[in-house]
């Protein structure tokens, strides 16, 4: 074989791949996905995600600060006045958006139908979203690690939906992909619909760091939803034990009103 057939042949071979292991059809609507669009998401779809508008967001909650009611904190930081009087340990925290309409739908559908593919595609929205909206989110020395999930959770689901978006966070990004940094014991009660005082509980303790991994080093939490943050504060609070040196948060959405 010659090596433009050898190499035609290799292509052929990669697009068929590619094809098998990211559909060229929108896991939301059906149609054919323009190539120029994210992994198993069309243009029209992505147009009606609901984006956080740029601009200052409180480090906090990561609710945008625009029309919002500001305070400072110590640092100098303008923070939302629902989130004043907290003192958080991570640095700041991106999401792509509100836990609501299309891009909560992607969630749910990633989560609980398992659809992975979606993790590409989310990963690579939050990715951008980090470049035009927080390039200083985070060094480009940062460590990415997804919150990981019990063994038995896991077990259970077959996946970690938070590794599949942090992967093509952290490739598109160029950053280091560290899964075994972190690690949870214990399944603990699920944390859907609980209050803010029974997710800390649920989740104190639970997080093991192996500290070799993670000292001196400046991190990314990766989740899919932050809610009262409380799984994201625990896992820091053990990062930080284990000598991280600074923390950021990375999510696909918050709820709209963080407490």
């Amino acid at each position: 074989m010659t090596t433009s057939r050898w190499l035609r042949a290799l292509r052929a071979t990669r697009e068929t791949l590619l094809d098998l292991v990211l559909p060229s059809f929108c896991q939301r609507c059906g149609p054919a996905v323009d190539d120029d669009a994210l992994p198993g998401l069309c243009e029209a779809c992505l147009s009606e995600l609901t984006f956080d508008p740029p601009g200052p967001r409180c480090p906090v909650c990561a609710a945008p600060l625009v029309h919002r009611l500001t305070a400072r904190d110590r640092q100098g930081r303008t923070r939302c006045l629902d989130c004043r009087r907290k003192r958080p340990r991570h640095r700041q925290v991106l999401a792509v958006g509100p836990f609501q309409g299309p891009l909560a739908e992607l969630i749910i559908r990633l989560k609980y139908g398992g659809e992975r593919i979606l993790g590409q595609s989310l990963g690579e929205l939050l990715a951008e979203t980090w470049r035009q909206q927080a390039p200083d989110l985070g060094p480009w020395s940062a460590l990415v690690l997804p919150i990981p999930l019990s063994t038995e959770r896991r077990a259970e689901r077959g996946f970690n939906q938070s590794d599949l978006i942090a992967r093509p966070l952290a490739a598109r990004l160029g950053l280091r992909l560290d899964t075994a940094a972190l690690q949870r014991q214990g399944q603990g009660p699920a944390q859907t619909g609980r209050n803010r005082h029974a997710r800390l509980a649920g989740v104190s303790g639970r997080f093991l760091t192996t500290s070799s991994r993670v000292w001196g080093r400046s991190i990314v939490l990766v989740d899919d939803v932050m809610t009262t943050g409380a799984t994201l504060r625990a896992a820091t609070r053990s990062l930080f034990a284990g000598g991280a040196l600074a923390v950021s948060w990375a999510v696909v959405a918050r709820t709209p009103s963080p407490r």
